[in-house]
């Protein structure tokens, strides 16, 4: 049995979800390049999600953002469902896009390690 995740409202975090036995699910496309930040404004608007920075490859994704409403669970959901049917119409796949389980995320605690997960993603 899994723990529930822990939410924490005004949070900044870092999050990575890697793609299904690390396949290439991502690889660039102009039309994902234009799709991706789309999405993630549409679904950050709806769930009130502040995001810093992003970076996508081809088998896995970094976001940096703040969680006001403590609602990182609804907008992770609802934007893993949104890309997962749109690349598996573009790909002629079913199925989940992403390793069993969920994604994962880390508090980051000062301006510093906000920084550096920027920089690093």
């Amino acid at each position: 049995m899994s723990h529930a995740r822990q939410v924490f409202k005004g949070a900044t975090l870092a999050v990575v979800r890697r793609c299904s036995e690390q396949r290439f699910f991502l690889i660039p496309t102009r039309r994902l390049n234009r799709l991706l930040p789309f999405l993630l404004a549409y679904c950050a608007e709806r769930h009130g999600i502040e995001l810093h920075g992003f970076a996508f490859m081809a088998n896995h994704f970094h976001l940096v953002l703040t969680d006001p409403r403590g609602r990182l669970p609804l907008f992770m959901g609802e934007f893993d469902a949104l890309l997962t049917r749109i690349q598996n119409h573009a790909l002629g796949r079913r199925g989940s896009l992403w390793e069993s389980g969920s994604y994962t995320s880390w508090l980051l605690k000062d301006r510093g390690e906000v920084l550096h997960q920027l920089a690093y993603a």
